[in-house]
């Protein structure tokens, strides 16, 4: 039986993925995109992003996680141009909010993170198009410079003796493979994984980081400020660079999920982020994004408690006036696809097809095939 189930299993992820390449063949060859473009002309698109980085440049390590290259990010603005009008994302707040009318086929590009080479790599980009950017920052991270918890992960576990090592987080066990970088990646997956996020575990990540530094003598806190791809943002960076076409938003202090933490906590670092942004930008902090699309009832109360106006969840998909503004969608705009399939993302066909995916998972009969 399990045999069999098995086969099917396999047989339907072949003729999905069949039947997912021949319909954006016949999506983008009968212009099917342009159509659903022109339904959803008065629906704002808002891109999320991380780090934009070029392997070619003078790198001192490369991450597992893979980054946007800047002539990726040029090719697809340029695409973007021809069909989008960028704006600023409080223009587009207005919008959304109706003290504005929608301007059609509107566009907002949003970093999450706040990594330097938003402002070195990637801005000077979206300049050259005239496209406003938002970068949500962790405020905690720029007061006490320090890496992100899974880029020290990652830099520890290439640089540390781990082939064949078991590692413990709480109840889990997990044994290493640093054979090749493809092992590598799989290892760092399996030590964290997507649904492990909360502060306790974090502090197992950064107790198996701090462990694997103290081995190998190397850690990624020592050259980060020298390095392009983990460096944050600076208050001074932030500062000189804050005008007319960046908007600097909260990802609250510490980069924690909101909803797993107590409601004093959260509130903390709601408030916090916020103070000190205003407080560095003389400009107020009105945008909050979600770290890890963490949220609930009681945190959109807290954050319109403490000010804020609009929050940025990672639910995939477009914003049309009347929407609630603590709850916008962004689309991901992908690291590694081909430029042709990028106008599938941005119409809100990919969005349609997930919910359509997340819909069938509900029915037991079906999810046992995925």
């Amino acid at each position: 039986m399990r045999n069999c189930i098995s086969e099917m299993r396999q047989l339907i992820r072949n003729m999905g993925l069949y039947l997912r390449k021949l319909l954006i063949f016949l999506i983008r060859k009968l212009g099917f995109i342009r159509l659903i473009q022109f339904i959803n002309r008065n629906k704002i698109v808002i891109l999320l992003m991380h780090g934009v980085m070029d392997d070619k440049d003078d790198v001192l390590w490369t991450p597992l996680r893979p980054r946007l290259s800047r002539d990726g990010l040029e090719e697809y603005v340029q695409t973007l141009s021809k069909y989008y009008n960028f704006i600023s994302l409080p223009d587009a707040v207005e919008m959304l909010a109706g003290r504005k009318p929608v301007k059609p086929y509107s566009m907002v590009f949003t970093f999450d993170d706040g990594y330097r080479n938003n402002l070195t790599h990637a801005l000077p980009v979206l300049r050259r198009y005239k496209a406003p950017a938002t970068f949500f920052v962790s405020t905690g991270f720029l007061n006490n410079p320090r890496p992100f918890w899974w880029d020290r992960l990652d830099y520890a576990m290439q640089h540390g003796e781990i082939n064949g090592r078991e590692v413990k987080i709480c109840s889990m066990t997990t044994r290493l493979d640093n054979s090749n970088r493809e092992t590598l990646l799989e290892s760092y997956h399996k030590v964290n994984p997507e649904q492990m996020s909360d502060p306790e575990f974090v502090n197992e990540f950064e107790k198996i980081a701090a462990q694997l530094e103290q081995e190998s003598g190397c850690s990624l806190s020592e050259i980060q400020n020298k390095d392009n791809w983990s460096a944050i943002l600076t208050w001074d960076e932030i500062v000189k660079n804050v005008n007319g076409d960046v908007t600097i938003g909260s990802h609250t202090v510490d980069h924690i999920r909101l909803r797993y933490v107590d409601k004093e906590t959260a509130y903390e670092q709601l408030v916090n982020s916020k103070r000190d942004i205003e407080e560095h930008t003389k400009k107020p902090c009105l945008s909050l994004c979600y770290p890890y699309g963490s949220f609930n009832d009681e945190i959109i109360g807290l954050a319109r408690k403490c000010g804020y106006v609009c929050g940025f969840t990672t639910k995939e998909g477009l914003n049309r006036p009347g929407d609630d503004l603590m709850r916008l969608r962004r689309i991901y705009l992908p690291v590694e696809s081909k430029n042709e399939n990028l106008l599938l993302y941005t119409s809100g066909i990919s969005a349609a097809k997930h919910n359509m995916k997340r819909r069938l998972l509900k029915c037991k009969f079906l999810k046992i095939f995925f």
